[in-house]
């Protein structure tokens, strides 16, 4: 998982939360709800062409959490019509202390060389 971390809004409160793949799918960000047997959720922010995708991402990308195999239940979350489905800005290692736009990490965010 990278070191950047979604600031967004879930049940009426401002959090921080994991991002997958950012920058990975021009700011297409869906916020992903893991159920777990213990009765843990956890949220992560994952960038995917649709919430169709965000399973295959999970599997290539999370190596560290492994949601897909561990999770009782995931929820995508997010406005498929839009250019940005879940709202968030973009905080990290690199990144202005101000944060970024998803929709803007080719211009400011980590460079892939």
């Amino acid at each position: 998982m990278s070191d950047v971390y979604a600031k967004t809004a879930w049940a009426g409160a401002s959090t921080e939360v994991p991002v997958l793949n950012p920058g990975g799918w021009f700011g297409r960000t869906w916020l992903v709800e893991a159920k777990f047997p213990d009765g843990r959720v956890e949220l992560l922010i994952v960038e995917a062409e649709d919430p169709e995708m965000i399973p295959l991402v999970l599997r290539s990308e999370d190596t560290h959490h492994n949601w897909l195999d561990s999770a009782v239940e995931l929820n995508f979350h997010g406005q498929k019509r839009k250019q940005m489905p879940w709202k968030c800005r973009y905080f990290g290692k690199g990144l202005p202390e101000r944060g970024i736009s998803p929709l803007r990490w080719e211009d400011e965010g980590e460079d892939e060389s």
